[in-house]
């Protein structure tokens, strides 16, 4: 493990441990990313976050700054992802780290539109 301070800390929440496990295998690879030494939302300056729990009542908090990346198994409820002002979602059956990497350009131009 690499002692380079992050420019990212993430955090996944998801119950689908493939899922979760490919997640953190992307974000391990990505440099200037890194996974969060705790389960504090507070913590991450990205979350990843699966449909289910997003869907069940998790609204982020006006103090958390973090981007939110919805992961999800269906496609019907991306429109009401992105009206909640989420960064960006990525489909269950469709990540790769391509897709993967697309998401992180936009969390990187949302961070450079925040700065000016």
């Amino acid at each position: 493990m690499s002692n380079k301070v992050s420019d990212y800390t993430c955090i996944v929440c998801d119950e689908d441990k493939f899922s979760k496990e490919l997640i953190y295998n992307f974000i391990e690879k990505t440099e200037g990313f890194s996974i969060a030494n705790s389960d504090n939302l507070a913590d991450a300056d990205i979350i990843f976050i699966d449909s289910e729990f997003y869907e069940t009542g998790f609204t982020p908090n006006k103090n958390l700054s973090a981007q939110i990346i919805v992961v999800s198994s269906n496609h019907k409820y991306v429109d009401s992802f992105f009206k909640n002002e989420i960064t960006d979602y990525l489909i269950k059956s469709e990540i790769n780290y391509s897709r993967f990497l697309e998401t992180i350009e936009k969390i990187k131009i949302n961070r450079l539109e925040s700065l000016n």
